[in-house]
């Protein structure tokens, strides 16, 4: 002081101490740290306050290691074994495991699975038959292997017949209409026909034909009513002609087979010709008569307006409907929600 006299200062002194810390992380890929992403090795620091309002700082010792991928490409004839799985068809796999760095390891497989090929052909000779380079002189079934176009294994089996000269009988059924033909000949009618000719592996075959011509399918449809029909209604086609039990029925339009119309009625809302095929159980077949359908429809009345309004009553007006029976007329009071019918 100015007077020379004692001046005592007291201080009351706190310390607080910042604060570190360290932190050792392995991840995969990526680590997510204070808001941050990192993708590679390192050393990061981040500052912050600590809970003293001093400054503390956290160390990141971060090691990366990565996930891996790889793809192979295989072609395989019929099956693949991979990790424990056998695939039967092409695709592209993936197998996910752990790496040595213990990440994901996805494997990649796209795959091509050729198949193996089997082939059978049945053939009859006279005396000898050579095939694949082998000379047959016995009946029997013989298989022969090689690799076909994709590489694989391809087994044609020979089931072989020699004959020699040979008389045999030949059944046939044609329906009204057809014929069979057999060594340039032609036949038509029923009864029995014998044929000597040789054979194009140069055997003599006497074959005796017995030929059954089966009477003509005759079809015909009916409508169950009056074949034009309004919108909205439905006419049922029906057969009123007989057919074996086990025929098979197909309804037509001028567009082609109807899919589903499958039985011996078929019913329709739609506008068309229709026609009915049956197919008998020998395979014969007979189309029926047409019949046209016509729907009649009408359209929503335009040109609708009001005229003649007095209080009690007005004139309703608007252009005539081609097909239109009669109308209705549908309105309600204003300020009303219920609506009257007038016809």
């Amino acid at each position: 002081m100015l007077a020379g006299c004692d001046s005592t200062a007291t201080l009351n002194l706190t310390i607080d101490n910042s604060s570190t810390s360290t932190a050792s992380i392995t991840s995969c890929d990526t680590y997510s740290w204070n808001g941050t992403v990192y993708t590679t090795s390192g050393t990061y620091t981040y500052v912050t306050t600590n809970a003293a309002g001093c400054d503390s700082t956290a160390t990141l010792n971060l090691t990366i290691d990565n996930s891996s991928t790889s793809t192979a490409s295989i072609t395989s004839c019929d099956t693949y074994s991979w990790n424990g799985t056998v695939y039967t068809t092409s695709g592209t796999y993936t197998y996910v495991t752990t790496n040595a760095a213990g990440c994901d390891s996805t494997a990649t497989l796209n795959l091509t699975i050729d198949n193996s090929s089997t082939s059978t052909a049945s053939i009859t000779s006279c005396d000898t038959y050579s095939w694949n380079g082998t000379v047959y002189t016995t009946s029997g079934t013989y298989t022969y292997v090689t690799t076909n176009a994709a590489g694989c294994d391809s087994t044609a089996t020979l089931n072989l017949g020699l004959n020699i000269s040979s008389f045999s009988s030949n059944n046939q059924t044609v329906c009204f209409g057809y014929s069979y033909s057999i060594n340039g000949n032609t036949y038509s009618s029923n009864g029995t026909y014998l044929d000597v000719y040789t054979s194009s592996l140069g055997c003599d075959s006497t074959v005796t034909t017995i030929l059954t011509v089966l009477p003509e399918p005759i079809v015909s449809i009916i409508a169950s009513g009056n074949p034009t029909i309004c919108l909205g209604e439905s006419v049922t086609l029906s057969m009123n002609s007989w057919s074996p039990a086990n025929s098979i029925y197909q309804w037509s339009d001028l567009n082609g087979a109807i899919s589903g119309a499958n039985s011996s009625t078929y019913t329709t809302s739609v506008s068309g010709t229709y026609s009915l095929t049956v197919t008998n159980p020998a395979g014969c077949i007979a189309v029926s008569n047409g019949i046209a359908i016509t729907v009649l429809s009408t359209a929503v009345p335009s040109s609708l307006f009001t005229s003649n309004i007095q209080l009690d009553k007005a004139t309703m007006n608007w252009g005539s409907v081609v097909n239109a029976h009669h109308y209705d007329i549908r309105m309600r009071v204003q300020g009303t929600s219920s609506w009257s019918i007038f016809h």
